[in-house]
């Protein structure tokens, strides 16, 4: 069974730092500036803010499509002869049936869901 002082020596020795023991230590600091600026940050910079740029422009096409919808409800359910009830469960089934749709989509590929879907609702 070891000694108390054995314990001592080991936990000594983990706790002492490189610089204590007069050994040559770079900071990360000192190497990072070695280094210089990276020349691919500016072109990844720029890359990440053109998928925001289109990442916003979908969504604000994707809110005024949406929206749009509404401007057309009334004529919409005047020609099909819906009631105000029937629309909303329209609207509903529309949006539950996005899930789904984008299960298949993702899991088949678009092509071959948009290509089934077109196919079964003819």
């Amino acid at each position: 069974m070891p000694s108390d002082s054995s314990h001592s020596h080991i936990e000594s020795a983990m706790l002492s730092s490189p610089a204590d023991k007069g050994e040559h230590v770079e900071s990360a600091t000192n190497s990072a500036e070695l280094v210089g600026p990276n020349p691919d940050d500016a072109q990844a910079s720029a890359v990440r803010y053109g998928v925001l740029c289109g990442l916003c422009v979908m969504a604000m096409l994707a809110y005024v499509q949406r929206n749009s919808i509404v401007v057309a409800e009334a004529t919409i359910r005047t020609e099909l002869g819906l009631s105000e009830m029937q629309m909303r469960y329209f609207f509903v089934m529309y949006a539950l049936f996005q899930i789904p749709t984008g299960c298949v989509a993702h899991t088949w590929g678009v092509r071959r869901a948009l290509t089934q879907f077109a196919w079964c609702s003819r």
